[in-house]
């Protein structure tokens, strides 16, 4: 019995930690909508620089609407497509300008910067508190750099 309830209080206790580093609101009183962006943004500089597609789609709101007109689904494949091999393309990434800004159940977090071989573009994250919330990842805005 005892080894039973240490195992949930595991389970519960690690499917929190989730939720916390995807940018989920769990308890009252918890992380500010600010430190959950910032877990957000966190976890989304890691996946990139691992080149882990699915931990970087775990950020990704179902209703997420490519600037280039894509759904969710769309995004996703080619997120599964590119981002393994991202590593290949020896980009640089780097968060250390970015802002979050927050506005009601909207925020921006950015500028991310990106240089692979002295072609450089930045990316702000635009997203939305759903109604369960999770911070999640609704559109990106790009911007060339020199």
């Amino acid at each position: 019995m005892l080894k039973h309830s240490r195992t949930v209080a595991v389970c519960v206790v690690s499917l929190a930690l989730v939720y916390l580093a995807s940018g989920c609101a769990t308890l009252k009183g918890g992380p500010s909508d600010e430190e959950l962006l910032g877990k957000l943004l966190e976890t989304y500089m890691t996946a990139m620089k691992e080149g882990d597609a699915d931990a970087l789609i775990a950020l990704y709101s179902k209703n997420y609407e490519s600037p280039r007109g894509g759904d969710y689904e769309e995004t996703t494949e080619r997120l599964r497509e590119f981002i393994p091999r991202l590593a290949d393309y020896d980009v640089n990434i780097s968060a250390d300008e970015a802002k979050v800004e927050v506005d009601g159940s909207k925020a921006n977090v950015g500028p991310i910067n990106f240089d692979a071989g002295g072609r450089a573009w930045s990316t702000t994250l635009v997203t939305t508190k759903e109604e369960d919330g999770c911070w999640r990842i609704t559109s990106t805005e790009f911007q060339r750099g020199g």
